[in-house]
């Protein structure tokens, strides 16, 4: 694991990064549908790698696209 790569963002900076409420964060971690995050302890981390993958995941073409499960 190479954390040089990029730097761990608390809830607060994710949250800001993606244009959402922290409050928003916590429940998609709570429910299991936001993106990758780590634990240390009680400090919740998320890798901008995984914002940017989450971000990814929810591009659609139209309205009418499904979204895939779990992502």
């Amino acid at each position: 694991m190479d954390l040089t790569a990029g730097r761990l963002l608390n809830e607060k900076e994710a949250a800001e990064r993606l244009g959402l409420s922290v409050h928003w964060m916590r429940r998609a971690r709570w429910a299991g549908n936001g993106p990758e995050f780590i634990k240390f302890k009680g400090a919740v981390r998320y890798r901008t790698e995984s914002l940017e993958t989450y971000v990814d995941s929810r591009i659609r073409r139209s309205t009418s696209d499904i979204q895939k499960r779990g992502k």
